[in-house]
């Protein structure tokens, strides 16, 4: 995912110091994959949720989203890329 003009390595260094939720921002082995899709050279941020991973982990790792989105754009509108 993306999230409009906020680089994902810093996003997934905020998730980290801030929130200890662990996530991986870049172009995850796939560089050609991201100059097609217009992602390149920052790539993208990657929730890597598992057969272990909880609901609440899921729940807590929006909510800290909602935080640092917020955060950043205290009086503009931002728009969540998915991909």
């Amino acid at each position: 995912m993306n999230i409009q003009n906020l680089a994902p390595a810093d996003i997934a260094s905020t998730l980290d110091k801030d929130y200890g939720i662990m996530v991986r921002p870049g172009l995850h082995c796939s560089p050609l994959a991201h100059q097609t899709i217009g992602t390149f050279p920052g790539g993208t941020l990657r929730f890597s949720f598992g057969c272990f991973s909880t609901e609440e982990e899921a729940k807590l790792s929006i909510e800290a989203l909602k935080k640092i989105v917020s955060k950043h754009y205290t009086k503009r509108k931002y728009k969540l890329v998915q991909m």
